[in-house]
């Protein structure tokens, strides 16, 4: 994995230095949302490394995150719609076989859409932390239907934090920072495989207990009751 990793870095720094650096970011971050094996990091500290080359001032880095934050909140919402779309596919044609219902993905999915503004602070701080798999917080806000307006605030807030932390580090050459990014993905990524084992897990199970299915679902919609309600 090591191996791969650096494999990929090399790609990216070798597309930085034969391309401006705004399409670098622009494009950079959105193939990195897209393609999961793309280290979260690797994008914005090449750019913030280049730029420092070429003599650029610290605004114009700032121009780069927000750039880069764009294509990256393109990436986000394919995979949010994309969730949205899951629900209704997986419940709509498999729910029978899952024990599960429409109306009680619906229920639970309510629970998050109270306060715009926890939903959103919850959202902001799943993209901040550097190992939580983005793809699959996209999904989840999706599935569950999270507010459009409120996914897109808190992604690029959340997004834009990171990465203007990522692209410093690139500017200013701190090369332990790097090392230590490097080893986040590693994380990342062991995370990343670990919530979807867990989920094809669940699925099965559902599909072993499928009478029981509605039964946990429900059980699942009361316990997130209480816990919206304790708030």
């Amino acid at each position: 994995m090591h191996l791969w990793l650096r494999e990929i870095e090399t790609g990216i720094r070798e597309l930085a230095a034969i391309v401006p650096l705004e399409l670098f970011a622009f494009f950079g971050a959105l193939a990195e949302e897209i393609v999961a094996p793309i280290p979260s990091m690797l994008v914005m500290t090449t750019a913030g490394f280049f730029a420092q080359l070429e003599g650029r001032t610290t605004f114009f880095l700032v121009w780069l995150v927000i750039l880069g934050n764009i294509g990256k909140l393109i990436g986000s919402f394919i995979y949010y719609t994309l969730g949205d779309k899951l629900e209704d596919v997986v419940v709509g044609r498999f729910g029978r076989y899952l024990g599960l219902a429409h109306a009680d993905v619906e229920r639970i999915g309510q629970k998050f859409n109270g306060s715009p503004w926890r939903d959103g602070a919850l959202l902001f701080m799943l993209r901040v932390i550097p190992f939580v798999p983005t793809i699959l917080v996209s999904i989840a806000a999706g599935v569950v239907r999270i507010r459009t307006r409120v996914f897109l605030i808190a992604s690029y807030a959340g997004n834009f934090c990171k990465d203007l932390f990522y692209a410093f580090a690139g500017y200013y050459g701190v090369r332990a920072l790097r090392a230590f990014f490097m080893d986040v993905e590693r994380i990342r990524f062991g995370v990343g495989a670990l919530l979807t084992m867990l989920i094809l897990g669940g699925l099965v199970f559902l599909y072993v207990h499928r009478r029981r299915g509605l039964h946990l679902y429900r059980r699942l919609a009361a316990w997130l009751s209480g816990l919206t309600s304790q708030k």
